[in-house]
Parts: C-alpha cells; sequence; structure tokens
C-alpha cells in the first residue's frame, strides 16, 4: 500500500495516532475518530460452519471453523493451540502468560487457497450504523489498530445488510450502498455481493478450503 511512514512506527500510541484516509469509503463517512483511534470501514473475511444467524455462531468467529461454545466464554479470550481457521486471514496463537507463540496457524499463501484466488473473498465493507458513523460502536471503536475482533473482521455466515439503525450489525458486511456492497477477492479483483445473496454462497466465499465451485454471477 506504499504507507512506510506508517510500516515503520513502533508504539501502538503512534499508530493510533496515524489517519489513513483510504480506509474509509467515501461515500459513508470521512476518517473518523473514536478517543485517540482511527475508525474503518473495511473488514478481513471469517467462514464458519453455520449459517443461521444467533448465538451459536460467535465460537466458529473467535475460535475456528470447528470450534463449539462447550469451553464456555474462553473462546473468545484464551487462544487455543491448533485452531483452523479458513479464510484468507487467519488467528495467531499469541500467548501473553508466556510471550510467544502456540500453536499458530500458518499465515496463508497463495497455494493454500485451494479454492483459487478468483473465487475466493478476502476482505469487504462492513455494515455499520449510520447513527454511530462519527462516534464509533463495539465493534468500531478500535478500527486498523485493533486484532482479532469484528472492528477488523466479520463472519459470512451472516447475510450482508445495508447500514440500518435498527440492528446490530457487528458481524456483519454491509455498506451505505443501496444493492450491495464491495469486496477484494484474493486475487486483487473488487466485486459488489449482493444483498440478497444466499447464504450458504456468501459463506463458500469466505472459505478458500471447502471445495465449492463458485460463480460470480450468482454474487451480484
Amino acid at each position: 500500500m506504499e504507507q512506510d511512514a506508517i510500516y515503520d512506527l513502533t508504539t501502538q500510541a503512534q499508530l493510533e495516532q496515524a489517519a489513513p484516509t483510504f480506509y474509509f469509503c467515501p461515500s459513508r463517512r470521512r476518517v473518523s475518530r473514536q478517543d485517540v483511534r482511527v475508525l474503518m470501514d473495511y473488514a478481513a473475511a471469517v467462514p464458519g460452519n453455520k449459517t443461521s444467524p444467533g448465538q451459536e455462531l460467535e465460537p466458529t468467529f473467535w475460535a475456528g471453523h470447528f470450534a463449539t461454545s462447550e469451553g464456555g466464554a474462553d473462546f473468545r479470550w484464551v487462544i487455543q493451540p491448533n485452531l483452523v481457521f479458513r479464510g484468507v486471514v487467519t488467528r495467531i496463537s499469541w500467548w501473553y502468560s508466556d510471550n510467544a507463540f502456540k500453536g499458530s496457524p500458518s499465515s496463508v499463501a497463495v497455494g493454500d487457497i485451494h479454492d483459487g484466488t478468483s473465487q475466493t473473498m478476502m476482505l469487504g465493507e462492513k455494515c455499520l450504523r449510520p447513527d454511530s458513523y462519527r462516534v464509533g460502536c463495539w465493534c468500531d471503536d478500535r478500527g486498523w489498530t485493533d486484532g482479532w475482533d469484528p472492528d477488523t473482521l466479520r463472519s459470512t455466515t451472516y447475510r450482508p445488510h445495508m447500514d440500518n439503525d435498527n440492528e446490530d450489525p457487528c458481524y456483519r458486511f454491509g455498506s451505505a450502498h443501496t444493492s450491495g456492497f464491495n469486496a477484494v477477492f484474493a486475487d486483487g479483483a473488487v466485486h459488489t455481493i449482493s444483498y440478497e445473496i444466499d447464504p450458504m454462497l456468501f459463506n463458500y466465499l469466505g472459505d478458500r478450503i471447502d471445495g465449492n465451485a463458485i460463480s460470480l454471477d450468482d454474487i451480484d
């Protein structure tokens, strides 16, 4: 992205003062801050193994494709070894207590995208509430300086929606556009995905290794 000045920053405080304008959709809002942190309009895709909205989807978002809620709330904050994340962006297992990585999944290379880079969604616009554009909310409060969190990741198990003030947007993709949202695929191509996309197909888009063939004619 040719932002060497930001890349060379060394502290969290410095990062939180940086304001990359390309992290904002020009049809939605200008650069916005929550306290000292810059917000953002885009998030990476996290696929799951279910497509029915509800509490049962949270474990797969936080702790990998085959996670369950049997471990209580630990799937949010205690990162277990050997997790399987099937998106292009994967979660690392950093253990603060030991100052070490334990059982981290490897970063994804092009060869790991078995479904093909042109068939796999990497990131897209995230759904937000218009009444929170300027002030943020719990899933839009740390922007690009955050880690594995709905600030920077959204789930393809939830149907995408247009921005509105009547629901919790925090795991969804979406935008201020009326018919769909823009997404970047692993080959670098940008596609508009309809809000009416079939929910199962949408989840296939986020999964790099599910083996399902996708026609791009069906996403818009």
